[in-house]
């Protein structure tokens, strides 16, 4: 697949970070527009291969829209996300949701409060990130806005803890995933 913003883009400040996490550091691709200027973050939440260059390359997209942006890599603590997208997946399906989403809501709060953050955060993910969005959705009142691509909705129960704005994208014909759109609504 060939990247559409080149991590060497001379628009852009790009690094590859780490932030506090639950349960320790999680390493993340760090991008933003080159300059001093405070600027609203986005969270970039992989799909289900974890943090693939693919991911990488739609936050330098996001930074060039004016936004700090920052795409965690949930595989972090299992060693990183392994270039075999069979064996990411694998690993993928051995998180504990509690504690990934507690750190990916910590990525949530490092934009917050990063000095050079307006102190407002959206988030958007991808599939499985999709479905993680809208958890960060329930789970953090620091976000404005989330944005899932697909994805699955969050219990009817928590629905109401979401205060984030939110545009949600689903396929047409996935009746799993599409069962629970009637409650999200």
């Amino acid at each position: 697949m060939s990247l559409l913003v080149k991590r060497d883009d001379p628009r852009l400040e790009v690094e590859d970070i780490t932030y506090p996490g639950e349960a320790g550091d999680v390493k993340a691709h760090y991008a933003r527009p080159k300059g001093d200027e405070k600027l609203p973050g986005v969270v970039v939440i992989p799909e289900i291969w974890g943090l693939i260059p693919h991911i990488e390359d739609i936050a330098r997209r996001v930074a060039l829209e004016g936004y700090i942006a920052v795409a965690p890599d949930p595989l972090t603590h299992l060693g990183g996300t392994p270039e075999d997208p069979d064996e990411a997946v694998k690993m993928m399906r051995e998180l504990d949701p509690e504690e990934t989403t507690k750190n990916l809501v910590a990525a949530v709060k490092y934009l917050k409060t990063h000095p050079q953050s307006t102190g407002k955060v959206g988030v958007t993910g991808f599939c499985w990130g999709g479905g993680m969005t809208a958890q960060i959705a329930v789970h953090s009142p620091d976000v404005q806005a989330a944005v899932p691509f697909y994805g699955r909705q969050p219990a009817p129960e928590d629905i109401p803890k979401v205060k984030a704005s939110l545009l949600v994208h689903y396929a047409g014909e996935d009746e799993r995933i599409n069962a629970g759109i009637p409650e999200f609504e």
